[in-house]
């Protein structure tokens, strides 16, 4: 994905652009900001510029709301062959390091076969660029076994670590990185770029383009009438356990390596709407924004969903687990 194509963080994008151009690009970046802004997308054009075939330059993005027009020095063209691939996650010179599947961790040993290939010569582009994301995940040995390359990087690789929470890294990987922050965007860029956006959904993005996307994918409404039920005392807390897991299985343009992440989206939509009910002066079991807050603690701890969800949909439903009846006062 080009610069261009990225929502906001146009000053950001435009430095780095000139970076990249000028020559001035540091070694070794830490794109921090909260998930759903755009960081590993930014840390992806960062290497589609380093190693596009056909880069443009001086490019110019339109203003958007409070943003105003800007220019890229150079940007990938994101349509030839080393763009596709990169895209795709097919090019050898842009390795990517992503968090286990089971243990949501990164273990040391992918970091060391990592950083035994990036001594050699990039096989065919001008970088090699490493992202590491959810870089926060990096087991203690695996950031202490990135200390000497991030310090002294081999020549012509670049490494781009990728963190929602920076401040869970060791400040010696800190120290040795220059940070990017990238942050929400206000509310009137975000109406700009997202025009036909719902104003409901566009309000709980909180200002994150990704966020907001992953939460076009999710029928928001019937998480919000299942919340409802099940604190009204007509729906079990089992049921309501079924229906918020239903929600996420059934999410347009599902893809099953976001199904954890999806399923704290949910939660967090839950919490969210409880927040709007009790602001309003509606009624809810007095655990029931601990459940959610735990439910979101549970999922990041790789809690299996459908245990996290029924916890939660008991404390939800004041400890009625089958029974569609109202609990007793």
């Amino acid at each position: 994905m080009p610069f261009r194509d990225i929502a906001g963080h146009r000053l950001t994008l435009g430095l780095l652009a000139r970076a990249i151009a000028m020559g001035t690009l540091p070694p070794s970046l830490l794109f921090a900001g909260p998930r759903g802004v755009g960081k590993c997308r930014t840390a992806l054009a960062v290497a589609q510029a380093l190693n596009c075939l056909s880069p443009r330059s001086d490019v110019r993005l339109p203003g958007n709301g409070d943003a105003s027009e800007a220019t890229l020095a150079i940007d990938a063209c994101g349509v030839c062959a080393v763009c596709s691939r990169i895209t795709r996650g097919l090019y050898p010179d842009v390795i990517l390091v992503e968090p286990d599947a089971e243990t949501g961790n990164i273990k040391v040993d992918p970091v060391r076969d990592v950083l035994e290939r990036v001594v050699y010569r990039p096989y065919e582009g001008r970088r090699r660029v490493v992202i590491i994301d959810d870089a926060e995940t990096l087991w203690q040995s695996a950031q202490n076994a990135l200390l000497k390359t991030l310090e002294e990087p081999p020549r012509g690789t670049l490494l781009l670590l990728v963190a929602a929470h920076a401040d869970a890294l060791l400040d010696t990987v800190r120290s040795r990185c220059q940070e990017v922050r990238l942050s929400p965007l206000p509310e009137a860029e975000m109406r700009a770029l997202f025009p036909d956006a719902d104003a409901g959904l566009l309000r709980l993005a909180q200002g994150r383009p990704g966020r907001l996307l992953a939460l076009c994918r999710l029928d928001v409404a019937a998480l919000g009438r299942a919340l409802e039920e099940v604190l009204d005392g007509r729906l079990p807390g089992s049921a309501f356990a079924r229906a918020a897991q239903q929600v996420v299985e059934q999410r347009q343009e599902a893809d099953a390596g976001d199904d954890e992440a999806a399923h704290r989206l949910a939660a967090e939509v839950c919490l969210a709407a409880l927040c709007d009910r009790l602001a309003a002066g509606g009624a809810a079991p007095a655990g029931a924004a601990a459940a959610l807050l735990e439910l979101a603690t549970d999922l990041r701890r790789h809690i299996p969903p459908a245990v996290a969800w029924v916890a939660a949909g008991i404390e939800l439903a004041g400890r009625r687990v089958g029974s569609t009846s109202p609990a007793s006062p």
